[in-house]
C-alpha cells in the first residue's frame, strides 16, 4: 500500500504492475510512504519514506509577480504621462491658435495683455501670472495685467509693483532677453516675493525687433511645476504678443495722427489765412495717411510707427506756426527736414538729401516767410527725382552772400523740367498745384521786395551736361532779411 502525505492521507493499493503515477500535483512539499503485508492483516511500513518538493512555475513566483506589477505600473505611468503630454500639447496649441486668431483692430496694448491673462493663462491652467511692460525712460518693468490672486476684479491689480531691469528673476530676464524656468525659487537668491511666496517660476521676455518690451511671469506653489512645453508655449504667446503690441502702438499713433489732422483742419477753417499764404498740398496729407495705412496693413509696423512719429511732429509744427507769416530760419529748416524725411520714407528712401546752413548764419535771429522752400523741394522730388533711375540726390543750401539778403539754392539731379512736363501733361491737378504754388511764392517775394527795398526773387535754371542732356534743376531763391520792427 502507499500514500502521499500532503496530497492524500489515505493509504491506497497500487495498481497490479506495482507503479504509482501522480499528475498535476500542485506546488508544495510531500512525503511518499509505502508498507507491505503477506496476509493483509499485519503491515510493515518502510523505514525510509521519499520526500518530494514541487516548486511554483516561474510565472507564479513572487519575484515575477513583483516584476510584473512594477512593469505594469511603469507602463501605466508612461502611458499616463504620454497621454497627459499629448493633452497638454493639444491644449497649448489651442491656446496659441486662439491668441493668433484673435482680432485686435481697435485694441489697445492693455487689451492685449489682459486677454493673455484672462484667456491664455486660464486655458493653460496656471494659478498665477503677471505681465510687465518696460518703461524705457526709467528702465523699470511695470505690472500691466495679472491673473490669479493679484487680479480679484476686472482689470484691477492689487498692489502693483515695479522691478528695475536687472533685479530679480523678472529683471534678469528683461536684461538678458533669455527665458528661464526656476524649479525651486527657495534656492534662487534673485527671487522677489510679490503677493505671496511660491516655489516655482517661469519667466519669458516679450521681444520686438531684438529689444525687450515686456515680460510674462508665472509662479506656482509646487516645485518643478513648469515644463519645457510650458516654456515653448509662453515663448510663442510672447512672440505673437510682441507683434500685436507693435500693431496696437502703430494704430494708436495713427489714431492720434488723425485727431491731430482733424485739429489742423479745424484750425485752418477758423483761421484767417492771407490769400498770399502758400497752402500745403492736400494730396500730400491724404497720400501720407494712405502710406501709413499701407504700412500697417502690410505689417511693416516699425516703418509705420516711424512714419507716424515724423508725420505727427510735422503736423504739430505746422499748427504752431500756422498763424505766422514769418518764422525763425531754424524752424523753417526743421519743417523742411521733416517734410523731406516723410517723402523719403514714403518712397522707400530711394533718394539722398542734404540740408546745409552757412555757419555765418544765426538761425534763431533770421526770419523767413513760412513754407517758402517746401514747394520747390516737393517739385524736385515729385517731378525731378521720382522718375529718375540710378542715384538720386537733393541738395538744399542756405548761405549769405550779402548783408541785404539770404540765398537758398535747391538743386536736384533729376530728369529736368522738359521731360517732367511730358510725363505730367495728363496730370492736371499736379500742374495746377505746381504753378499756383510757385506763383504765390513769386508774389510773396515781390511784396517783400516792395516793402523792404531789397532784392527778392526766384530763378529756375535747367542744367545740362556736355551732350545737352538734362542732368537736373537748380532753383535760386533770394530772400531779403526781414526786421519785424519794419512792419
Amino acid at each position: 500500500m502507499y500514500r502521499l502525505s500532503g496530497f492524500d492521507n489515505e493509504w491506497k493499493t497500487p495498481v497490479t504492475n506495482g507503479q504509482v503515477v501522480f499528475s498535476e500535483l500542485p506546488p508544495g512539499s510531500y512525503r511518499f510512504e509505502i508498507k507491505a503485508s503477506t496476509d493483509g492483516i499485519v503491515w510493515y511500513e518502510a523505514p525510509n519514506p521519499v520526500f518530494l518538493k514541487i516548486g511554483k512555475p516561474w510565472w507564479n513566483q513572487t519575484g515575477f509577480r513583483i516584476l510584473y506589477l512594477i512593469l505594469a505600473l511603469a507602463i501605466f505611468f508612461f502611458l499616463y504621462r504620454f497621454l497627459n503630454k499629448r493633452k497638454k500639447e493639444k491644449e497649448s496649441q489651442q491656446v496659441i491658435d486662439y491668441f493668433a486668431s484673435s482680432a485686435y483692430q481697435n485694441a489697445t496694448v492693455e487689451d492685449i495683455l489682459w486677454d493673455i491673462c484672462r484667456n491664455c493663462i486660464y486655458l493653460l491652467r496656471f494659478e498665477d501670472c503677471v505681465i510687465y511692460l518696460l518703461d524705457t525712460e526709467k528702465n523699470e518693468l511695470l505690472q500691466k495685467a495679472a491673473y490669479g490672486p493679484k487680479n480679484p476684479r476686472a482689470t484691477e491689480i492689487i498692489n502693483p509693483i515695479t522691478i528695475p531691469v536687472g533685479k530679480g528673476i523678472v529683471g534678469h530676464v528683461a536684461a538678458t532677453a533669455n527665458a528661464v524656468i526656476i524649479a525651486d525659487t527657495s534656492r534662487d537668491s534673485r527671487y522677489i516675493v510679490d503677493d505671496e511666496k511660491r516655489l516655482s517660476e517661469i519667466t519669458v521676455p516679450i521681444i520686438h525687433e531684438g529689444k525687450v518690451i515686456g515680460v510674462i511671469d508665472s509662479e506656482n506653489r509646487k516645485k518643478n511645476f513648469f515644463t519645457p512645453l510650458d516654456l515653448k508655449t509662453l515663448q510663442t504667446i510672447a512672440s505673437l504678443c510682441a507683434a500685436k503690441i507693435s500693431h496696437a502702438i502703430a494704430m494708436d499713433a495713427m489714431r492720434q495722427s488723425k485727431m491731430e489732422l482733424m485739429e489742423l483742419n479745424v484750425k485752418m477753417a477758423e483761421s484767417r489765412f492771407s490769400n498770399l499764404r502758400l497752402q500745403m498740398n492736400p494730396h500730400f496729407l491724404f497720400n501720407s495717411l494712405s502710406s501709413i495705412q499701407h504700412l500697417i496693413v502690410s505689417q511693416q509696423t516699425t516703418r509705420a510707427y516711424k512714419y507716424l512719429t515724423v508725420f505727427s511732429n510735422f503736423l504739430r509744427t505746422l499748427l504752431n506756426f500756422a498763424e505766422k507769416n514769418f518764422i525763425p530760419m531754424d524752424e523753417e529748416v526743421k519743417i523742411l527736414n521733416m517734410y523731406i524725411e516723410l517723402e523719403s520714407l514714403r518712397f522707400d528712401q530711394s533718394f539722398n538729401y542734404e540740408i546745409t546752413v552757412d555757419e555765418s548764419l544765426t538761425n534763431d535771429e533770421i526770419l523767413l516767410p513760412s513754407l517758402m522752400v517746401q514747394p520747390f523741394a516737393e517739385n524736385a522730388i515729385w517731378h525731378g527725382l521720382l522718375h529718375k533711375d540710378g542715384d538720386k540726390k537733393l541738395s538744399i543750401r542756405f548761405s549769405s552772400t550779402s548783408e541785404e539778403y539770404l540765398t537758398c539754392i535747391i538743386e536736384d539731379n533729376g530728369i529736368g523740367r522738359k521731360r517732367s512736363a511730358f510725363i505730367q501733361k495728363n496730370k492736371i491737378s499736379s500742374t495746377v498745384h505746381e504753378s499756383k504754388g510757385i506763383g504765390i511764392i513769386r508774389e510773396r517775394l515781390n511784396l517783400m521786395q516792395q516793402k523792404t527795398g531789397k532784392p527778392a526773387q526766384v530763378e529756375i535754371i535747367d542744367q545740362y551736361n556736355d551732350k545737352e542732356e538734362p542732368i537736373g534743376t537748380k532753383v535760386i531763391i533770394t530772400i531779403p532779411y526781414y526786421n519785424p520792427e519794419e512792419s
